[in-house]
C-alpha cells in the first residue's frame, strides 16, 4: 500500500514541478481555472486523478518553491518560510493566482485587508530577490538533494506507530540476496495474512479444518504449520542441532530471534544464519500447498533437500566465484 501511495506521491510531483503534454493536460482538464492545491475532488474524476488527490495533503506541503523570477503562486505554493499563505488567510479563493514576483512588484496592489497586518509587514521585511529571468526551482524537503525519489516518498508516507518502536524480527526478515517472495511469506507468516482455516474463521467462515502435512494432522492453523505441527517441529529440530543451536523458545518470533543472536565465526554462516529461517519456513509452505491441493505426502527428507538447494542457491548469488555448493545440508555446514 505504500509503493501505490509513492507511486501516487510521484504522479503529483510530476504534475507540479514539470511542464510535459501530460502535465498540460491534466491542468487543463481539472485546474484550468483554479490552482491544483485548491481543486475539489469530484466523483466523475478519473482514477488517476483521485490517486493523486488523495497523497496531495501529505506531499504538497513538503514541496517547497525557491524563488527565482517569482512564478509561484503567492497564495498556494511553499515559498517562504512561513508555510502556505493561503492557511493564514480567510477565505483564500483558488481563482487567486497572482505570482510571488507580480505581487512584490506591485507592492501588494490588493486588498489589504485580506493579509494580516502582522503577515504583511513580515512578507515586505524579507522580500525575495526576484534577479532571475529563470522560473522557480521546485524542491522536495525530506529529500537531502531536494529531488523526488520513491525512497524519500515511502518514508514521507509510510504509516507511523503511535509510540515509534519498530519492528525488529518484521524488519529482519528483509533480506539481500534472499528471494522476495521468502521474504514475503515471512511478513505474511508474522502478520497471520495466510488463507488458513482459523484466519477464514475470523471473517465467518468456518470449514472442517484439518492440516495435512503432518503425520500426525492437527486443526489448520498458521502456528501448526509453521511451529506447532509435528512435521514444523521436526524441521527445525534437525536445522538447530546440526548448527549447534541451543534456546528456550516459546513461540516462532523467539525461534527466528534465536537464530538471528547467533555470532557464529565463519562469515558464511553468519550470513546463512540470517536467512535459513526465512528459506525453512517457504519450504514447510510450499510442502504444505503440496499436501493440501496437490497429490503429495508428508515428506521430511524432500522439505530438507528442498531448504539446502535453495541454501546453496542464496550462497552462490553471494558468493558466486565460489561455485554451487552440493544441494547437501552436512556439505554446506563443512564450509
Amino acid at each position: 500500500m505504500t509503493l501505490a501511495k509513492s507511486c501516487s506521491a510521484k504522479l503529483w510531483w510530476n504534475f507540479r514541478t514539470q511542464d510535459t503534454i501530460w502535465t498540460a493536460f491534466m491542468r487543463a482538464k481539472y485546474c484550468s481555472r483554479v490552482h491544483p492545491v485548491s481543486k475539489q475532488r469530484v466523483d466523475g474524476d478519473s482514477h488517476t486523478w483521485k490517486r493523486m488527490l488523495d497523497v496531495r495533503a501529505v506531499v504538497e506541503p513538503v514541496i517547497r518553491w525557491r524563488v527565482l523570477s517569482g512564478t509561484s503562486n503567492f497564495w498556494w505554493d511553499t515559498w517562504s518560510g512561513l508555510g502556505a499563505l493561503h492557511r493564514q488567510v480567510d477565505g483564500c479563493s483558488g481563482y487567486w493566482t497572482g505570482g510571488v514576483g507580480d505581487m512584490y512588484r506591485s507592492d501588494f496592489m490588493i486588498d489589504h485587508d485580506v493579509l494580516p497586518p502582522d503577515l504583511l509587514r513580515q512578507l515586505r521585511l524579507e522580500p525575495p530577490s526576484l534577479v532571475s529571468a529563470h522560473v522557480d526551482i521546485p524542491g522536495l524537503t525530506p529529500s537531502t538533494d531536494g529531488k523526488f525519489t520513491l525512497a524519500s516518498a515511502k518514508e514521507l508516507l509510510r504509516p507511523r506507530r503511535d509510540d515509534e518502536v519498530e519492528d525488529t524480527v518484521l524488519k529482519r526478515c528483509w533480506q539481500k540476496h534472499l528471494p522476495y517472495k521468502m521474504s514475503f511469506l515471512a511478513w505474511r507468516v508474522l502478520e497471520r495474512c495466510l488463507p488458513t482455516d482459523d484466519v477464514l474463521a475470523r471473517f465467518g467462515i468456518a470449514l472442517p479444518s484439518r492440516c495435512l502435512c503432518c503425520s500426525l494432522p492437527g486443526r489448520e492453523t498458521i502456528t501448526h504449520i509453521f511451529y506447532h505441527g509435528s512435521m514444523a517441529r521436526r524441521v527445525s529440530t534437525y536445522f538447530t542441532e546440526s548448527a549447534r543451536i541451543r534456546g528456550t523458545h516459546h513461540s516462532l518470533r523467539s525461534v527466528l530471534s534465536i537464530w538471528w543472536a547467533q555470532r557464529p565465526r565463519s562469515r558464511m554462516l553468519s550470513f546463512l544464519f540470517h536467512r535459513l529461517p526465512m528459506i525453512i519456513l517457504w519450504e514447510i509452505w510450499t510442502h504444505y500447498a503440496a499436501c493440501k491441493y496437490g497429490d503429495a505426502r508428508p515428506n521430511f527428507a524432500r522439505i530438507i533437500f528442498r531448504v539446502a538447494t535453495a541454501v546453496s542457491e542464496c550462497i552462490y548469488r553471494r558468493w558466486p566465484s565460489g561455485g554451487l555448493l552440493p544441494p547437501r545440508w552436512s556439505v554446506i555446514m563443512e564450509h
